[in-house]
This record gives structure tokens, C-alpha cells and sequence, in this order.
């Protein structure tokens, strides 16, 4: 969203999607209940002025409330109009943020093409302190440098980063396209893996937890509409290539709203999807797995090849904790993506009639 973005195209696109959404429901036979959490995205609702009158319609026309305990997050990206609407988000109902800060070092922000700079990062920083609202911070990892440069000063930017009292934080892994202008400076994935390390050590040295590959937070600030995707719970979603989630019993459907226009495109998880995305779901947490779910279908030659492999990762020193759940440690989580490679010569895991 900027100055220049079409708001009233964008309101009539979300207006378009109730109806389309609400034929979803009734085709999964389910309806709204209080809201749990709520999230808006795209990097500066900030600048959406009419956000919280619109939102508040749309919610008073579909009978929606907030539960008792909610979680109403949006997001900013620090620059000088961060703060802007932000009393009229709060007096909403708005009690977390999410700040796209990514590093507290003015050359990489720069070889980001970020919006922002360092100054506009403290000052964002500084007034959400003052705030004392609930907020989490992202953090970015892989950054590109040339090879005379020093390693980054990973802890010395987290560090800075705590004075202002965040209570989670996302952290994430450069990602780029091929044709990426700074590709031949990248660093080599040792040094991602150092850098993630340094920054899962620190965190938890601090008394933070590890929750989630991407993820850290203070006691008690997991961020629940996360936590609901983990879970693989429902998640509703509306906007322009915004993914929901729908349980209803054993039928599960994902959506993915198009661009253009208000509709969206389907696909039903079967039930070895299902069993697939909660375990590697599950697997991304500090909950883990409970093996004893996972162990019921399978036959004696299956069982002992799932033990085997666990029992291997145990020796690798990828376990926090290998019974009677299967928890991943730091280590564990970085290299998730190859383990489940691993589960998946497990005949009959996935399997499900």
C-alpha cells in the first residue's frame, strides 16, 4: 500500500470476496464464531486511513466479534508515516505489531533497497517502546556482503534491537531471485548456519524461546495466528493473494485468493496430505510430534524404520527431546527440509484410507 494505491478498488475487492468466502463456509458447513486472532498485512496497513471504519463494517455486517482473549496484529514497515493512523488501529483494537526493521546496519538496509533507513528504524523502535504495545520485530539473516568486509555483528544488532523490549521476533533467511544485483556476494550456507546459530543462542540465553524455525518469543508472546497455521486449525483469509485454511471434520480445504479479481483457487488435502503437513508442521515447533500418533498405522517394518531414523537424528544431535514426542532442537530445525526427505522412504507414514 502507498499514496498511490487505489483504496476504494481495494475496498470493493474485499466487499466482492464476502460473498464468494461465504459460499466457501456454507459449502464446508461451517459459520463465523468470535474472532482469536486477526491479521493484516501487506507492510504498511499503516497507510490504510479508512482501515479501521472499513474493518469495523465489514465485522458489524457479518456479526463478527473479538473473543474475550484476541490477537489483532498488523503490519508497518519503519519510515517516517509508520506511526500514521496508528491511535485510530489501537482504539479498534489493535494490540500487536509486527516491524519490518531486518537489520540495525545502514549498508545492508541500502543493499536491501528497503524503504527505510537506520534512523527511521530507531525512531519506530523508540515509539513502540513508549507505546508499550506488544510488538515483534523481523530480522533477516544471509545478507549479502563483499569479501573484504567483516562478518556481520549479528549479537551486537540483536542487542540493540532488545533495548527497545520487543517480545518476538521473526527471523528469516535472504531469499533471492537469479537475477539478484548483489548474487555473487552471498554469503556460503555455512555462514547462514553460523548466523542462525548465533542468533537462536543469544535469543535463548536471553530467556526467549525458540518456538518455531522462523520464530522467538518471550514467555507468553507466541503469536497466536501463527500458531494457528502450525496447528493446521482454520484460518480465514481475504485480499489479494492472502491463503485461508478450512477444517471441517476430514475435509480440509486451502485457498488462495487471486489478484485481479475476487476469487480464488482451491485444493482439497487428503488425509495423507493432512498426515504430512502436521507432521512437518509439528516438527517446525517446540511442541513437536507425539510418536505414538504417528506409529498406530504403521507395520512392524515401518515402526522400526521410523525408530531408526529418529534414533539417527538423535546421534546427529538434532533432538531436543526424542520421546515421547519427537522435538526438534535449533540444529534440527534448520535442516527440517532434508529430515523430512528422510521420512518420507517410510512406507505406509503418509498413507492413510
Amino acid at each position: 500500500m502507498s499514496s498511490g494505491f487505489n483504496f476504494e478498488n481495494f475496498h470493493q475487492y474485499l466487499k466482492a470476496s464476502l460473498s464468494v468466502h461465504q459460499e466457501l463456509m456454507q459449502d464446508m458447513n461451517i459459520s463465523w464464531g468470535k474472532l482469536k486472532s486477526l491479521y493484516v498485512g501487506g507492510g504498511t496497513p499503516s497507510m490504510w486511513e479508512q482501515g479501521p471504519i472499513f474493518l469495523k463494517e465489514l465485522m458489524e455486517e457479518m456479526q463478527i466479534s473479538f473473543d474475550q482473549e484476541y490477537e489483532f496484529t498488523y503490519e508497518m514497515n519503519p519510515g517516517v508515516n509508520c506511526h500514521k493512523n496508528l491511535q485510530a488501529w489501537m482504539h479498534f483494537g489493535l494490540n500487536r505489531v509486527s516491524v519490518g526493521i531486518q537489520s540495525m546496519n545502514e549498508r545492508y538496509l541500502k543493499m536491501l533497497d528497503r524503504f527505510h533507513n537506520l534512523d527511521e528504524t530507531l525512531q519506530t523502535l523508540r515509539m513502540l517502546r513508549e507505546l508499550r504495545i506488544n510488538y515483534s520485530v523481523d530480522f533477516m539473516i544471509g545478507l549479502p556482503r563483499s569479501p573484504i568486509e567483516e562478518k556481520r555483528k549479528i549479537v551486537d544488532e540483536l542487542a540493540q534491537v532488545l533495548e527497545f523490549n520487543p517480545s518476538h521476533m521473526s527471523v528469516y533467511i535472504l531469499t533471492t531471485g537469479k537475477n539478484y544485483i548483489h548474487a555473487k556476494n552471498l554469503p556460503l550456507d555455512a555462514e547462514i548456519e553460523r548466523e542462525y546459530y548465533q542468533v537462536s543462542d543469544f535469543l535463548k540465553n536471553q530467556g526467549w524461546l525458540h518456538y518455531e524455525v522462523s520464530n522467538f518469543a518471550k514467555p507468553g508472546s507466541m503469536a497466536m495466528h501463527n500458531m494457528a497455521y502450525w496447528n493446521l486449525e482454520s484460518v480465514a483469509a481475504l485480499g489479494p493473494s492472502a491463503t485461508g485454511l478450512i477444517k471441517n471434520g476430514r475435509k480440509c480445504i486451502r485457498y488462495k485468493w487471486l489478484t485481479e479479481f475476487a476469487q480464488f483457487s482451491r485444493e482439497e488435502l487428503k488425509a495423507d496430505e493432512q498426515r504430512m503437513e502436521e507432521i512437518y508442521l509439528g516438527l517446525r515447533t517446540h511442541t513437536g510430534i507425539d510418536l505414538a500418533q504417528f506409529k498406530t498405522n504403521l507395520d512392524s517394518i515401518s515402526n522400526s524404520r521410523l525408530e531408526e531414523i529418529f534414533l539417527g537424528w538423535k546421534r546427529r544431535g538434532l533432538l531436543a527431546q526424542c520421546a515421547p514426542k519427537i522435538i526438534l532442537n535449533s540444529k534440527g530445525m534448520l535442516l527440517l527440509d532434508s529430515l523430512m526427505n528422510e521420512l518420507f522412504w517410510v512406507e505406509k507414514l503418509f498413507n492413510i484410507q
